[in-house]
């Protein structure tokens, strides 16, 4: 019996070519992919001074401690000061800068906040509420982008003393 001269290939050797035929057709119906990467929501930590059923805190900023779930508020976070206290408090930046996504004042109980000794580096600081709060002369205020970008201040109600140095690109301020 003679050999079969079909030009017909195997079934074997064109399956993979079908494949990549297949692959580039859909490539090139659908476009490139491109993956989107979405930030999470900015997380509130709240000051509570070392929480509930917990001694006396320490008022030092860094202290993960005096934050909700224990955790100090990061660059993309809202720190608010909000607990329900009496009188001044006062709250150590320990000499060292803190990123975060914005600094809240919203109580109204009588606690005055009073920052100082140190930087809160953020694009927005918001007072909403009626207790008079303040940074004081030890305490500074930089704008992200090192000082470039603009600051933008809400205050609502009472007032919001800002006596530090302030470095920013600009001043907005709303209320």
């Amino acid at each position: 019996m003679k050999p079969s001269l079909s030009r017909r290939p195997s079934p074997n050797r064109t399956q993979p070519f079908r494949t990549l035929k297949a692959a580039a057709a859909f490539a090139i119906l659908t476009g490139p992919i491109y993956a989107q990467v979405i930030p999470a929501p900015p997380t509130t930590r709240t000051w509570d001074n070392g929480g509930a059923g917990a001694a006396a805190g320490t008022f030092l900023w860094n202290e993960p401690l005096n934050w909700s779930a224990d955790t100090l508020p990061g660059p993309e976070d809202i720190a608010s000061l909000s607990l329900n206290l009496t009188g001044v408090q006062t709250l150590d930046l320990g000499g060292l800068e803190h990123e975060v996504g914005a600094l809240y004042f919203s109580v109204n109980s009588g606690a005055n906040y009073l920052l100082s000794n140190g930087t809160i580096v953020t694009n927005s600081i918001n007072q909403n509420q009626d207790d008079a709060n303040a940074l004081n002369a030890t305490a500074q205020v930089r704008t992200k982008n090192s000082g470039a970008d603009v600051l933008n201040v809400s205050v609502s109600s009472n007032t919001l003393q800002l006596q530090a140095k302030i470095t920013s690109g600009g001043l907005n301020k709303f209320g």
